[in-house]
């Protein structure tokens, strides 16, 4: 059903329904229960279109006059009057009760006249960041055309924003045809929707006949303009976040998990020459029980043993597991047989349990005996084969080790028989004489023995040359 303004409604029929399902035959009501039909616009004018309707009279059609009502949207309520029946009681008649009036309101939309073009009831303008002006149209329906009338009325608007709408549609000369051009000029910015409402004059392409006026609701939503440095700034941060958390949740893990694994390692040691192919292992080589140490490792990270501290270590490289540094000071040492090594020292897994490294003598590196210590389950599960892989590998891992210490000797000098870290260099005495000097390589002294050529002045001191410490 179509409701248009300026002239009568077509017929309309009520009737009563009940709350549980069903409808109720108006006959059956007593004559003191009336319905009431009005029709309430928005600016809150009514127009009665039946009242004290009862009995029969209460699904009689009726017409409502729409001369004058403004189009958009209004209520159609409905208000039903109810009294319950009168009943005896002995002689006496008891009245009815008058119960509280039932209300119901039913939304309708009152239509411009059909040969009028129609507009919508509500216009979304869209969303804007800017604080100076928003263009937008409203759309005709329909042959004729339309202008604004008068300044909008704001509903709501954003703190600091003092809004204005214009267009260039504003008045009958002006009559835009199809849609109406609509500027709203912000005069500031802020977050949050701004609302209002604005007259819209239509009018039939008949020009003989008067505009209708109708009320347009207009909507935008607002929001600041970005700071571009804290908005790149937030961005680079939340970004850095997304990575850096995984990460250090990662590195958390990695460090509460890097400890030593198992629950107690026996540890012994053997000393011997090795050299090119050979060792000085042999299948009856043993532990002496003696000589061993057994300790308890259970979830710690530093346990110590035979001199010698064995450290968890925390793998810098995200996918690489923890690790285990043998510290033992001024002895370089490898593990076997990978030749694994941490800054000079062997490196071992976190579960040491039948793993075995390599020590060079601090006094001999070059050619001095070799120290292999082994790391065995308490009850020397696995023992052959341990001591097999030793004696298979010792010799590469002792070669590859001895390779990587720096050389023995300084410039200008040349070695003994003995060679390597055992020898002692002789270096030529530039003033003409000869010097002898002995070097530690491990950060001890050294004395220089010179005699002075003839022609030195005395009580001057000849230069030395010194041989380097290639592990201080």
């Amino acid at each position: 059903m179509t409701l248009r303004t300026g002239g009568q409604s077509p017929a309309l029929t009520f009737g009563l329904g009940r709350a549980s399902g069903g409808t109720v035959d108006p006959k059956t009501l007593v004559s003191k229960t009336t319905l009431e039909a009005t029709l309430v616009t928005p600016n809150g004018k009514s127009v009665v279109i039946a009242r004290s309707l009862s009995g029969a009279a209460i699904t009689t059609p009726q017409h409502a006059n729409l001369a004058g009502i403004a189009p958009g949207p209004a209520v159609l309520r409905l208000a039903l009057a109810v009294t319950t029946k009168s009943w005896k009681n002995g002689s006496t008649t008891v009245p009815g009760t008058v119960l509280e009036p039932q209300v119901r309101d039913y939304p309708v939309t009152i239509q411009v006249p059909a040969s009028y073009p129609s507009a919508p009831d509500v216009v979304n303008l869209g969303s804007t960041d800017s604080s100076s002006s928003v263009k937008g149209s409203i759309p005709l329906k329909g042959n004729g055309c339309g202008w604004i009338s008068g300044a909008a009325t704001i509903k709501g608007a954003p703190s600091g924003v003092r809004p204005t709408v214009a267009s260039t549609a504003s008045d009958t000369a002006h009559c835009a045809a199809g849609s109406i051009p609509i500027t709203v000029d912000l005069h500031g910015s802020g977050n949050g929707l701004l609302a209002g409402t604005t007259t819209v004059m239509l009018r039939s392409a008949d020009s003989g006949s008067a505009p209708v006026a109708q009320q347009v609701q207009f909507r935008l939503d607002m929001s600041r303009p970005a700071n571009s440095s804290v908005l790149w700034g937030v961005l680079i941060g939340l970004v850095l976040l997304g990575l850096l958390i995984p990460l250090a949740l990662l590195y958390a893990l990695k460090f509460a998990t890097a400890k030593l694994r198992g629950s107690a390692v026996t540890v012994g040691a053997l000393r011997g020459r090795v050299d090119e192919g050979s060792t000085f292992l042999t299948d009856r080589s043993t532990l002496v029980p003696a000589e061993t140490v057994t300790m308890a490792v259970d979830g710690r990270r530093q346990v110590s043993a035979l001199g010698k501290t064995f450290r968890a270590r925390m793998s810098l490289l995200p996918t690489e597991a923890g690790y285990v540094v043998v510290d033992q000071p001024r002895r370089p040492g490898a593990r076997g047989p990978s030749g694994a090594t941490a800054k000079e020292f062997a490196r071992l897994p976190l579960g040491l349990v039948n793993t075995w490294l390599v020590s060079l003598d601090p006094a001999s590196p070059h050619d001095g005996d070799v120290e292999v210590v082994f790391l065995v389950d308490p009850g020397m599960n696995g023992w052959p084969e341990l001591l097999r892989d030793a004696i298979s590998h010792m010799p590469d891992v002792v070669r590859t080790l001895r390779a990587d210490l720096p050389s023995s000797t300084g410039t200008g000098s040349t070695e003994s028989s003995g060679g390597g870290w055992g020898a002692t260099p002789t270096v030529a005495d530039t003033w003409g004489g000869s010097s002898s000097e002995t070097s530690d390589p491990w950060g001890g002294g050294s004395q220089t023995v010179g005699t002075a050529t003839a022609g030195q002045a005395a009580g001057s001191t000849p230069p030395t040359t010194q041989q380097d410490d290639p592990w201080a």
